[in-house]
């Protein structure tokens, strides 16, 4: 549970967030995930963090949403995030109403977890969920999950090794792209059943440390990291299409170090 969560912040908080998100978009739902720390620490429904802190976190929300009104989910999650920064820091998952439902009837783990465990902060008149369905998950799954996952993140880094030697650096580095890409799903979607679908390294990264809450520290922790991150980003459309896409060797170098890391998760 979020409890220590829910100590650190006064519900005019939680008030204030949940009436932007709702005044922008009509939620069914809005859920508390978790909450990170501009220190190595963080928490989760899916993870305990390791000790509480007194700074100002970042909160991760979960929108469940019937109607898009004709703007893709990704649009409405910058958007939302923007305004909600007026008040506090955040970062959003939009899913489908009808999704979470279906989720739910099936024993999804994560549409069962975020209905046990989750703190909501907004429900819909009508919105109707099954509180007692009990999550049809084995462990298994998750392990099979990892397993392929590093098989493919494995796949992409010898790629992305070969082009090194071949100096096509940017075509090693969009595959140490899919790399990382895959590698987050794949962990992500290991601890909390959820896979999102995405090209955008930087929102797997904060997603995955829902489960691991120093992956994104590790990985994202610095002003260079982060510009790393963001040439590793640009990779997937401009290593392709745009001519004035360059990345060096030596950049190259300390992106694959950087993605390296993620091995250890796996």
């Amino acid at each position: 549970m979020l409890t220590d969560i829910q100590q650190q912040q006064s519900t005019a908080v939680f008030e204030a967030v949940s009436n932007t998100i709702t005044s922008l978009l009509p939620a069914d739902a809005v859920y508390l995930l978790g909450a990170r720390h501009s220190a190595c620490t963080g928490n989760s429904i899916f993870h305990a963090g390791t000790k509480e802190r007194n700074d100002r976190p970042s909160f991760l929300y979960l929108l469940v949403v019937a109607n898009l009104n004709d703007k893709a989910a990704h649009e409405w999650q910058d958007q939302l995030e923007a305004h909600c920064k007026r008040i506090i820091p955040c970062t959003t998952f939009v899913l489908y109403t009808a999704t979470f439902q279906h989720w739910i009837r099936e024993g999804h783990p994560f549409a069962c977890h975020v209905l046990k465990t989750a703190m909501c902060l907004h429900r819909a008149e009508g919105f109707l969920c099954d509180g007692d369905t009990v999550p049809v998950y084995l462990p298994s799954m998750g392990e099979s999950i990892l397993t392929e996952g590093l098989n493919m993140y494995t796949e992409f880094m010898a790629a992305a090794e070969l082009f090194a030697i071949r100096k096509q650096y940017r075509l090693a580095c969009f595959m140490l792209h899919q790399a990382a890409e895959l590698g987050l799903n794949s962990i992500l979607k290991a601890g909390t059943g959820f896979h999102y679908r995405t090209h955008n390294i930087e929102r797997l990264i904060i997603y995955t440390s829902l489960v691991h809450e120093e992956l994104f520290y590790r990985v994202n922790g610095t002003e260079k990291e982060r510009k790393l991150l963001h040439k590793l980003q640009q990779a997937y459309s401009g290593s392709r299409y745009e001519e004035t896409y360059a990345v060096n060797a030596v950049e190259l170098g300390e992106i694959m170090e950087l993605i390296q890391l993620l091995k250890g998760y796996f």
